[in-house]
């Protein structure tokens, strides 16, 4: 129950805080040298021909082999930061600016991460 106290905790963190950090909030962090990152951007695109990606806040899930799964909270400019074990992960996002939070958006393909790399995946939601 513990974790859930913290997203809802972070969820209302102001951008800048400990919570939220530069590049959007983390929940779970693994604690060891082992762990690389994900981190990247929740945007909607597509719609009215001439408009361009936005940043969509919200939360993105990343969900790797067996039962691991990492939550974080999206920052108002669309930008998210998680720590994770080695492995492949399948991104999604929610965004209660985009269908009202009902519909996941994904990331074009699955990521691999090794351990002490960074690497950056978008994830989209498509407007018609």
């Amino acid at each position: 129950m513990r974790f859930g106290v913290l997203l809802g905790l972070c969820a209302a963190a102001p951008l800048g805080s400990a919570c939220a950090g530069g590049s959007g909030a983390a929940h779970p962090t693994p604690g060891t040298a082992t762990a690389g990152v994900i981190h990247g951007r929740l945007v909607a695109e597509g719609g009215p021909q001439g408009v361009s990606p936005r940043p969509l806040p919200g939360q993105v899930n990343a969900v790797g082999a067996g039962t691991a799964s990492h939550v974080a909270t999206v920052t108002a400019d669309g930008s998210f930061r998680l720590s994770v074990a080695p492995g492949t992960y399948t991104l999604t996002g929610t965004s209660p600016l985009y269908n009202a939070g009902h519909v996941q958006c994904r990331a074009q393909q699955p990521v691999s991460v090794s351990a002490g790399q960074a690497v950056t995946a978008d994830i989209y939601c498509q407007e018609k």
